[in-house]
């Protein structure tokens, strides 16, 4: 419980998502946002939260799905081959 404490936030509400309703920035003590526009702070805000989700990159578009086929398909390869010589 926070008592006497009063912090300015940033709320920022991404309309296209459909996992997350809102992200929370809290502004800094010293700074306070002050000299700053609403526009500013929230393109900072903005800013911010590309460096963690970065436009156009998929999830899991890592090449993992390729390389789990992949040794799928040698592990087969193997079992196949055991089958033959022994």
């Amino acid at each position: 419980m926070v008592r006497g404490a009063s912090k300015r936030a940033v709320i920022v509400r991404p309309g296209d998502s459909k996992l997350f309703e809102q992200a929370i920035f809290i502004v800094s003590e010293p700074q306070g946002g002050q000299g700053m526009t609403q526009s500013q702070l929230l393109q900072e805000a903005q800013r911010i939260a590309g460096r963690y989700a970065p436009q156009g990159q998929k999830p899991g578009g890592s090449g993992v799905p390729l390389a789990f086929a992949a040794g799928m398909g040698v592990t087969g390869l193997a079992w196949i081959a055991a089958l033959l010589l022994f």
